[in-house]
C-alpha cells in the first residue's frame, strides 16, 4: 500500500532543467568568464551543494564557486518568478493522489524559496504537506538524504 509520494522538482514536476541551462551563459558573461562548454551543462544537471561547487571549480578554477552560484541564483530568481512550465500530467496526477488521500511532499536540492515560488506560481502548492530542500540535510544530491528525510 502506498503511504505517500515524494516528488523531486526540477525535471520531474517542472520543465526547468532546460531553463537552468540557459542561465549559465549570462552568468559567465556578467562575470567575464568564457561560455560554458556542453560537457559543463550535461555534467552539472542535478548537482547541488559541494558537488556543484566542485563541478564549477573544475570548469572555472579562476573564480570562487560561491560567486558564480550567487549570480546564477539571482538570474534564476528573476526567470523563475515569471513562472515555470509544468510537466504534462502533473495536475492530473496530483488531483488523483489527493482524491485518494495519498499525502505528497517535495524533496529538492533547490533553495526553499525557489521551490515554494514554483509551487505557488503553478498552482500546485496546496497539494503538498511539506517541502524538504538541500539546506535541510547535511549531504545534498546525489546523496539520498533529501529523500530519506522526506520519507520520514
Amino acid at each position: 500500500m502506498v503511504k505517500g509520494v515524494i516528488f523531486d522538482m526540477d525535471g520531474l514536476m517542472f520543465d526547468t532543467e532546460r531553463l537552468w541551462d540557459t542561465l549559465w551563459a549570462p552568468c559567465c558573461g556578467k562575470l567575464g568568464l568564457p561560455l560554458p562548454p556542453p560537457e559543463f551543462l550535461a555534467g552539472g544537471r542535478g548537482l547541488a551543494g559541494d558537488n556543484l561547487k566542485r563541478h564549477l571549480a573544475k570548469f572555472y578554477p579562476q573564480i570562487d564557486p560561491e560567486v558564480m552560484l550567487a549570480e546564477v541564483w539571482r538570474l534564476a530568481d528573476e526567470r523563475f518568478s515569471q513562472g515555470v512550465p509544468c510537466k504534462p500530467g502533473l495536475h492530473e496526477l496530483l488531483g488523483w493522489l489527493q482524491d485518494h488521500n495519498i499525502p505528497c511532499i517535495v524533496a529538492s536540492s533547490s533553495p526553499r524559496n525557489m521551490i515554494e515560488m514554483n509551487l505557488k506560481n503553478t498552482g500546485v502548492d496546496g497539494y503538498f504537506k511539506g517541502v524538504v530542500c538541500g539546506a535541510d540535510v547535511e549531504h545534498s544530491k546525489p546523496a539520498p538524504d533529501i529523500f530519506l528525510l522526506a520519507a520520514r
